[in-house]
């Protein structure tokens, strides 16, 4: 028995044509296990029954076209007359393409055989619709599996191979548990997550009992995350909203980004803001502050000093030395500048307007920081003044 593994390398794969994703409802049902599953008595079955008649038709599905095909229908909780009254509700030319059975086999139990036969009967089959899951299961569990979880899978992954071996969509009806979790919807899914980890594409139908409307959640391998507003009318569900990705990323934004980003693109030139305006009395103002908070410091400054005090590196200090924007002094080794003039130029209102380092940043906002006390403090005794009827004469 040859056991090796069948390999493939890269180059060769990319150089290797293969078919697109066959898609039955385009961009929603592809080729694969989809799941879709739902509370007990909230329409799912309405849904399915519908949306069997419309692909055997080749009727769009919410504004999507559909691969029209032969359908088969596995109503497996209904009865041959129900699902009779059920297409006298939903359309007057029923189609000969849409076969129907009301019994069947189990996964494991001869179902896979049945849906053999069938498809190679009826080759122009490309949807099969299993109504219910838990109908076609083996309710004992199956001897040899490990757990619920690998129950969950096998049982999903012989589904599967159905439908990648004939290269058809087969579309599984389940349930909800009870207890839900707020927070990931697919987590509600009865039994364990073998089932929607087996499966190609999930959907989680929502519905409140007193309500008809329904939410629609869609996720899968080939198909993008889909949140479907549905309302019940006439026995058919209609599409009301669709939201992709994007579409709900935006919703969770405030609004009032979005005007923002109106106004930014109306914008032809951008300047930067200064951080401090940098007007005569500023500057002055900056610089004697500047001069009280160095004033312990010698007049002579070494340029590693100087480069510490506002975040920049010594060659840079050196840079403005050698530009004649400082003047400088070397003495042995140490390379100095004059302090006054040193803090006349980064009071200057070139160097105020925008600050490079965030030292030199921290510094202006020390300063601002200091006027505003300096200026409320102002405003209060001013204001005790006003109330003792002082003279400001």
């Amino acid at each position: 028995m040859d056991n090796k593994l069948k390999t493939v390398d890269a180059e060769t794969l990319l150089s290797t044509p293969m078919s697109k994703t066959m898609f039955i409802v385009d961009g929603l049902i592809s080729q694969g296990v989809n799941v879709i599953s739902g509370a007990s008595k909230i329409g799912k079955s309405w849904l399915m029954l519908w949306l069997g008649l419309q692909v055997a038709q080749g009727n769009s599905i919410w504004g999507l076209p559909t691969l029209q095909c032969d359908v088969l229908y596995l109503s497996l909780e209904d009865t041959q007359c129900r699902i009779k009254d059920r297409l006298y509700n939903l359309t007057d030319s029923a189609p000969d393409n849409l076969y129907f059975a009301v019994t069947s086999g189990l996964i494991g139990g001869g179902l896979e055989e049945q849906i053999t036969d069938f498809l190679t009967e009826h080759p122009a089959t490309k949807l099969v619709i299993i109504d219910t899951l838990q109908k076609v299961r083996d309710s004992k569990g199956s001897a040899g599996k490990a757990g619920m979880y690998g129950n969950d899978y096998d049982d999903i992954s012989s589904i599967k191979r159905i439908a990648d071996g004939f290269n058809i969509a087969i579309l599984l009806v389940h349930h909800l548990r009870k207890l839900q979790d707020s927070d990931d919807p697919f987590n509600d899914v009865s039994g364990s997550t073998g089932i929607i980890g087996a499966a190609d594409t999930n959907f989680i139908l929502r519905r409140k009992r007193s309500g008809n409307a329904a939410t629609l959640l869609v996720s899968g391998r080939d198909v993008e995350y889909q949140e479907l507003t549905l309302q019940f009318n006439d026995l058919v569900w209609e599409l009301v909203e669709r939201k992709n990705s994007e579409d709900i990323h935006k919703a969770e934004l405030p609004k009032f980004l979005f005007r923002v980003v109106d106004f930014m693109e109306c914008r032809t030139e951008w300047h930067p803001l200064p951080m401090f305006e940098a007007t005569p009395e500023n500057c002055e103002a900056f610089r004697r502050w500047l001069d009280s908070q160095w004033a312990e410091l010698p007049e002579a400054l070494p340029t590693q000093t100087a480069a510490e005090l506002v975040g920049h590196s010594p060659q840079r200090i050196h840079e403005w030395i050698r530009e004649e924007t400082l003047t400088g002094i070397k003495l042995g080794a140490i390379q100095y500048c004059a302090k006054a003039e040193f803090i006349g130029f980064m009071a200057s209102p070139q160097r105020l307007a925008h600050p490079r380092t965030e030292k030199y940043k921290e510094l202006i906002r020390e300063f601002k920081y200091i006027q505003r006390r300096e200026r409320e403090n102002e405003q209060r005794r001013c204001k005790r003044r006003m109330k003792r009827g002082e003279n400001f004469d």
